[in-house]
């Protein structure tokens, strides 16, 4: 709107400056003491160009052809002809671009904090008489992680579908799987492949058989010695095939332990991205006491987690504790396939082998379940902090004005300002009065006895006024003071076109 507006008065204040301005130039190219001065014939129809130039496009046109482009009123009849690109044009002096802001909901968090937890202890105790078991949703995130493909992360609120928050910490569970060489020896029956005394498979010949065997590490020297880290399950896989003749095996030791991680969160049209960008995994060991649990608790993290001040992270022991039993029965199992006889001891040991091909996956979708579990069920130590929360935004227009265009009309009015104090110069020079547009003074002006008889023979014959219009005709003052058209040469007189001079006739 506010560009219209603009090019409307542009184009309003040109028109009438330079609709007169050509109506004026009409007035001093058929004035006499202006064909004496640049030796030009001036006919009687180019009243009717610049009447129709002062108008249009295309009498501009015309206008610039009769004159050849050395007349002053060339320049107006440019002006004319570059003001119909105004509308067009523009729509080049601004652009509309879409750019976020911050958007506030008054009632509610539009980008509240993400999920995540300080403490871990999701365990309960059925009676006194057995050991503490881990609640239910635990389990249900042991047992995705183990069978499902593909785990989603936690989905954050946002109202505008563009959110972005800073980085935050989470208690979370890490995980990594380490290939193990893999001993074999083979007789007549079959191969044994081990990793260990206590892991090992035996493969019958014959093309197509499979063995595998999970099995946890309990003598593991970090589950006597927990030190710096908080094992949650160590165990080794171990799978083995015969294709062809020929046996392949692979194995594996994998770890789960609890860590912290800090999130990169950020939602962009409603698709999530995050990263996590700093694990931490040493903890220490510290007794009960009347304020808390036996717990490991996290210690010398670095700044990059962007904790709270005096924030305290941990897992009670006991937690950890049950995780562990829990694993360890989940990851003591077999499968194998005999002649196309598949047999296995549980789901958890068939998803385990069918996971071996790409086994840092697997585990990837382990520990994501899990964590997501630790930041759903865990617990924060300062729920009301707002350090975490987000920023929604949203899209909105913005007007980015282009400079180079918006020169484009203060340029023609400027150039039609110039016009109009050449055109004054040029009538005060040549002596012709300001009449512009005006025909009131072609009612009092006088007309030579010989154009009015020329104008008897041609007024109603067909052609007759293109023929008349091609008589040479001056304006002239008398010694009376009245103003008078005179005639000059005849259509068939070639001083009655405009020669071609290679000089400015103003």
């Amino acid at each position: 709107m506010v560009v219209i507006a603009l090019v409307t008065i542009s184009r309003v204040a040109m028109g009438n400056i330079v609709e007169a301005c050509i109506s004026q130039c009409a007035w001093i190219w058929i004035s006499k003491s202006h064909q004496r001065r640049t030796h030009t014939v001036a006919r009687l129809e180019d009243f009717k160009l610049f009447d129709e130039a002062s108008r249009g496009f295309l009498g501009s046109v015309a206008l610039i052809w009769r004159m050849k482009g050395l007349h002053l009123s060339c320049i107006g009849a440019t002006i004319i002809i570059i003001t119909h690109g105004f509308e067009t044009f523009s729509q080049q002096m601004v652009d509309y671009v879409a750019r976020p802001v911050v958007f506030k909901n008054e009632a509610e968090r539009s980008a509240p904090a993400n999920l995540r937890s300080d403490y871990w202890d999701n365990v309960e105790q059925r009676d006194s008489s057995t050991n503490l078991t881990l609640q239910l949703s635990t389990k249900a995130a042991i047992y995705t992680g183990i069978i499902a493909h593909e785990i989603p992360v936690l989905m954050p609120s946002c109202d505008t579908g563009n959110c972005s928050w800073p980085v935050f910490p989470s208690l979370a569970v890490c995980g990594e799987c380490k290939p193990k060489s893999v001993m074999v020896q083979c007789n007549g029956e079959g191969c044994t492949h081990s990793v260990s005394p206590s892991t090992s498979v035996i493969v019958l010949h014959g093309d197509g058989n499979e063995a595998f065997r999970v099995r946890p590490i309990t003598e593991h020297p970090s589950l006597k010695d927990q030190g710096s880290t908080a094992y949650l399950s160590v165990f080794e896989a171990l799978a083995a095939a015969e294709y062809k003749s020929k046996s392949n095996s692979t194995a594996f030791e994998c770890a789960l332990w609890a860590c912290m991680q800090a999130y990169d969160t950020a939602m962009n049209d409603g698709h999530l991205s995050q990263n996590v960008t700093t694990m931490w995994n040493e903890t220490r060991v510290e007794n009960a006491t009347s304020a808390h649990l036996e717990e490991y608790v996290f210690v010398n993290f670095p700044t990059q987690m962007n904790t709270l001040e005096r924030s305290r992270h941990a897992i009670s022991t006991r937690a950890v504790q049950a995780i562990r039993r829990f694993m360890d029965g989940l990851t003591d199992g077999w499968y194998e396939d005999n002649v196309g006889r598949v047999r296995f001891s549980s789901d958890w040991a068939e998803a385990i082998h069918d996971g071996m091909p790409t086994m840092s996956k697997w585990m990837e979708q382990l520990t994501l379940s899990l964590s997501n579990e630790f930041r759903r069920h865990g617990k924060m130590q300062d729920d009301h902090s707002i350090k975490y929360e987000g920023s929604a935004t949203k899209m909105a227009s913005f007007v980015k004005v282009k400079w180079f265009w918006m020169i484009y009309p203060p340029l023609c009015l400027i150039i039609s300002v110039y016009y109009l104090f050449a055109t004054i110069l040029a009538g005060v020079r040549d002596d012709v009065a300001i009449w512009k547009g005006d025909s009131m003074p072609m009612l009092f002006s006088c007309i030579h006895p010989d154009i009015l008889q020329l104008g008897a023979g041609k007024m109603d014959t067909h052609k007759g006024l293109d023929e008349l219009g091609r008589h040479g005709i001056a304006l002239a003052k008398a010694e009376s003071g009245a103003w008078m058209f005179e005639p000059t040469v005849g259509p068939e007189d070639r001083r009655g076109r405009l020669r071609r001079v290679f000089r400015w006739r103003d």
